[in-house]
């Protein structure tokens, strides 16, 4: 589509910069800081995508013309390879394959943010280490009461440093199925106490009625069947002595179809 007619400027009012932001939730906040409505911003901007098909967690470039990368630029007052470090789209003009997550708000707000920020969420990323504030999903609870999350998503991220995002996604995939199965099929009695025991700490934090924080609750257990696999599919099979270790309780005699030892699991 054609420019807009209407003089490029600056926006009076600027905003601060969120690492791996999505374009949807900065022009979003560009517009609010500045009362101007969205269709506004998008016209601005040469973007001819409609509502319907815009919000904060729009990260493609769908409608957009040559000529909009250097106007988004222009209208947040940045140099375009300041914005780009920033907002992964104008770097790579490619949509991100993962789902998009909220920003901690608590990180955002230590910049003065109040509002909404979304983000391109990494194949690790589950919650604020720092403010140890669950990030995916529609309920975000605080995990004060629950200081083993946090620690377990701290070790396993130093483990999985050197790790290619693919194989941490994967291995994460298949783990989050395997420890599901644990929970509902109440495989192993002293786990299923473990998992139940954190989700009435949880909910005790919580106000409204208490709910199954699955995700939540298992997720230390998660990262550690992850850690597993990834060793598996580098050729390290884990022994029934090695699970017991890695999830902190003793390892039965019949395991669960779903044991990361057996080869099924290993892919």
């Amino acid at each position: 589509m054609p420019a807009p007619a209407e003089p490029l400027r600056r926006l009076p009012v600027p905003v601060r910069l969120i690492a791996r932001e999505t374009i949807g939730s900065f022009l979003t906040r560009l517009a609010l800081a500045n009362s101007l409505r969205i269709p506004h911003v998008l016209a601005l901007t040469a973007i001819s995508s409609s509502l319907r098909y815009f919000s904060p967690a729009t990260d493609d470039t769908r409608g957009w013309s040559e000529s909009t990368p250097g106007r988004i630029a222009a209208l947040a007052g940045r140099a375009t390879p300041e914005l780009a470090a920033a907002v992964p789209l104008l770097a790579t003009m490619t949509p991100s394959a993962a789902a998009p997550m909220h920003a901690c708000r608590h990180c955002a707000a230590a910049k003065n943010i109040t509002g909404m920020v979304i983000i391109r969420a990494r194949p690790g990323d589950y919650l604020c280490t720092r403010h140890q504030q669950w990030l995916r999903g529609l309920r975000r609870p605080s995990l004060a009461a629950l200081p083993e999350v946090a620690a377990s998503q701290r070790r396993h991220d130093r483990r999985t440093r050197n790790i290619p995002g693919a194989d941490i996604a994967r291995a994460h995939e298949q783990a989050r199925d395997i420890t599901a199965q644990w929970l509902g099929s109440g495989w192993h009695p002293a786990l299923t106490d473990r998992w139940h025991e954190r989700n009435r700490r949880l909910a005790a934090a919580i106000p409204g009625p208490e709910t199954l924080h699955a995700d939540v609750i298992t997720h230390p257990e998660m990262l550690a069947v992850a850690c597993l696999l990834i060793g598996a599919q580098q050729g390290t099979a884990p022994t029934p002595s090695v699970i017991a270790s890695h999830l902190g309780f003793p390892y039965p005699g019949r395991p669960h179809r779903s044991t990361p030892s057996r080869p099924a699991c290993h892919g």
